[in-house]
């Protein structure tokens, strides 16, 4: 059944006295609230890189922050803590370059590093090579890349 012209205005006139009373209530709460609202706090982002690998018995996690070009630092951090050396070649093989990092044992299982070795975005790989108490090298091999 079509509708009058009269009956759409009505409707319509009706629909803005609602908008309008809903647009006053949300004004007036907003006039009453006193105390600004909190402010909502968000989870860092995720900065650097984190990656894990088994080699053997051995599970190597390898660490970097903030991992960009410039000053980072390399961590490791290795289930077993009979290891006598942690060394970490960090390399970007499509330009030929990189570096071999000494790593420093700063408590049980955790070994660390830091350089400006990384100077340029792009892939790179990163090995970690542990010798054990019995002489065993085992070699963990990462491969990243570098963003801005």
């Amino acid at each position: 059944m079509a509708k009058s012209i009269w009956q759409r205005a009505a409707l319509a006139a009706t629909g803005i006295l609602l908008l309008g009373a809903l647009a006053g209530c949300a004004a007036a709460g907003a006039a009453a609230v006193t105390a600004p609202p909190k402010a909502q706090t968000k989870a860092p982002p995720k900065a650097g890189f984190t990656d894990t690998k088994t080699v053997e018995n051995l599970q190597v996690t390898l660490m970097a922050d903030p991992y960009k070009v410039g000053e980072n630092k390399f961590m490791v951090d290795l289930n077993q803590t009979d290891v006598k050396t942690v060394e970490a070649q960090i390399i970007m093989q499509s330009m030929g370059h990189g570096q071999v990092l000494d790593l420093v044992q700063t408590s049980p299982g955790h070994w660390e590093a830091s350089s400006k070795v990384i100077d340029m975005v792009g892939p790179w790989m990163i090995r970690v090579q542990a010798v054990t108490a019995a002489d065993a090298e085992l070699t963990a091999t990462f491969m990243t890349q570098v963003k801005e």
